[in-house]
């Protein structure tokens, strides 16, 4: 593991064993070593996502749009962002292995689901993917709403549990880089949180409602037709748009 027991890690360039880094709670620290080590006894997942869709349910074109936006402040290149796209679809494959696949718990603020990602099309495809995982056994998504007043995180984390004799860790993201760390004190207070939300999140059976509703807003806000500006009176209209009218010279009034 890119990190020890009983010490935190943060990690804001290149982690042995990673082809790659960025900031989705899907173990993208760990890269490769973390689809390796899932493989070897990682066991189950619980997350919070409050910022983007959590990056185990993302679909490929999500991940990349998500990608492809940072791309001009991070000064990545397209290959850059292809290779963190295929890792991330490479690690989406725990979730759906026919054996023992990766057991799946996470909150999803309700404004994460409202942020358009790569266009209305994109976020839609999203949202089903979202809907298909959630009728997996081993996968549940419920909804935080946003008028619920309940502790909420300010940054996406997510919980990684292991076989014994591996501790769990706990890896949050920060603005520019991201934190693992084993101490068994970090883990237990991301744990309360994680607990203090999905005590007032919706049970599962409601995700569905909840993905269906900011999908439907979605298409209506893009498919509407543009309003047309109206001239109110004393304004003119012209090629670049509504202008007040100024009093000719010759006009009563304008001297």
């Amino acid at each position: 593991m890119p990190c020890g027991h009983g010490r935190s890690r943060r990690c804001a360039g290149g982690v042995p064993g990673a082809a790659s880094l960025d900031s989705v709670p899907s173990g993208p620290a760990l890269g490769n070593a973390a689809v390796h080590g899932a493989r070897s006894g990682r066991v189950g997942d619980a997350g919070v996502a409050v910022l983007h869709i959590f990056g185990l349910l993302q679909t490929e074109s999500c991940t990349r749009a998500q990608f492809m936006a940072s791309m001009p402040v991070e000064e990545t290149t397209t290959p850059f962002v292809e290779e963190n796209v295929r890792l991330r679809m490479q690690r989406k494959e725990l979730l759906t292995r026919d054996d023992n696949p990766l057991t799946l718990r996470v909150i999803l603020d309700e404004s994460v689901l409202r942020r358009v990602v790569g266009g209305p099309e994109v976020t839609r495809e999203q949202h089903e993917e979202t809907e298909r995982l959630t009728t997996l056994a081993h996968i549940t998504v419920p909804i935080l709403p946003q008028d619920t007043a309940t502790c909420r995180a300010e940054v996406n984390f997510v919980l990684l549990d292991f076989d014994a004799p591996v501790d769990p860790i706990v890896q949050s993201d920060t603005p520019g880089s991201i934190m693992v760390t084993g101490r068994p004190t970090d883990v237990w207070k991301y744990n309360r949180r994680f607990d203090a939300m999905r005590a007032e999140a919706p049970g599962s059976s409601a995700t569905a409602a909840f993905l269906h509703r900011p999908a439907r807003e979605i298409e209506a806000t893009y498919s509407a037709p543009p309003t047309p500006s109206v001239p109110k009176p004393g304004m003119a209209t012209t090629s670049r748009g509504v202008w007040p009218r100024s009093p000719m010279p010759w006009a009563p009034g304008a001297r």
